[in-house]
C-alpha cells in the first residue's frame, strides 16, 4: 500500500496514546483527562493502576464517546440506528496472517523471558532501554494488529487511509526504539544466559522487521 503522496499533520498529543512516557501536560487533551482520572481515584483512596479501576475507566470513556457520537449525528441529521453495518474482519482472519503470527509469537517469547527474570538480579530492567523493551514489545504487536485491520477496511469498506498512514509511522518509530534498546542492553555487562537469550530475541525481531514495515 503506497503512502508516499499522503501527508498528514497529526497533533502531538496523539503520541501519548502509545509512547511509554506521556507528556503529562494539562494542555494535552489525553493526558489532562488521564490526570483528572488519576486524581479522582486517589481522592477516593483507589489505586488508579488497579485492573478493575482501569476497566471501569475504559467503560466510562466508551460510554461518553458513544453519547458524543450520538449527539453529533443528531445535529447532522444522521440516524445511527439505521446505518448499515460495515463489514468486519474475523479475529482469526487477522491473527492467522503470517506477519501478525510472527510478531505475536515474538511478543510472547519476550514476555516469557522478562517474566522469568529476577528483578533484583537483572538490573538492566531498570534502565531506560530495559523499560523500553518491556513496554514496546507489546505495543508493536498491538499496532501491527491495528494496521492489518486498517488494511482490511481500506480494501473491503473503501474507508480513508488516515489511520493507516499514522499507524505506519508509529510502527516505524517503535521499530527504531526497539532496535536501539536491544543494542544498548546487549552492550551491558550481562550474564551469559541473559545475553544469549536477548540476542536470540533481537535476531528473531530483525528477521521479520521488513515484513512489519511493508504492511
Amino acid at each position: 500500500m503506497n503512502t508516499e503522496d499522503d501527508i498528514f499533520e497529526y497533533p502531538k498529543w496523539m503520541e501519548c496514546q502509545w509512547r511509554r512516557e506521556r507528556c503529562n501536560k494539562i494542555e494535552c487533551p489525553l493526558c489532562y483527562r488521564l490526570l483528572k482520572q488519576e486524581q479522582k481515584h486517589r481522592l477516593r483512596g483507589e489505586d488508579p493502576n488497579d485492573m478493575k479501576t482501569v476497566t471501569d475507566d475504559v467503560t466510562d470513556s466508551l460510554g461518553e464517546a458513544m453519547m458524543m457520537l450520538d449527539q453529533i449525528a443528531k445535529e447532522d441529521g444522521i440516524d445511527l440506528d439505521n446505518m448499515p453495518e460495515p463489514e468486519m474482519p474475523g479475529e482469526d482472519e487477522i491473527r492467522n496472517m503470517p506477519v501478525y503470527k510472527s510478531v505475536n509469537n515474538w511478543m510472547m517469547n519476550v514476555h516469557k523471558f522478562l517474566r522469568d527474570l529476577l528483578p533484583d538480579e537483572a538490573l538492566w530492567l531498570k534502565t531506560e532501554s530495559g523499560k523500553d523493551i518491556a513496554w514496546y514489545h507489546t505495543m508493536i504487536s498491538a499496532k501491527v494488529y491495528r494496521q492489518l485491520n486498517n488494511c482490511w477496511h481500506i480494501e473491503h469498506n473503501d474507508t480513508d487511509n488516515c489511520d493507516y498512514v499514522y499507524t505506519k509511522g508509529v510502527i516505524g518509530e517503535i521499530i527504531k526504539i526497539l532496535k536501539k534498546s536491544f543494542q544498548a542492553v546487549l552492550s551491558y555487562d550481562l550474564t551469559y544466559s541473559e545475553k544469549s537469550a536477548l540476542q536470540d530475541l533481537f535476531d528473531e525481531f530483525l528477521n521479520f522487521e521488513t515484513g512489519l514495515l511493508s504492511i
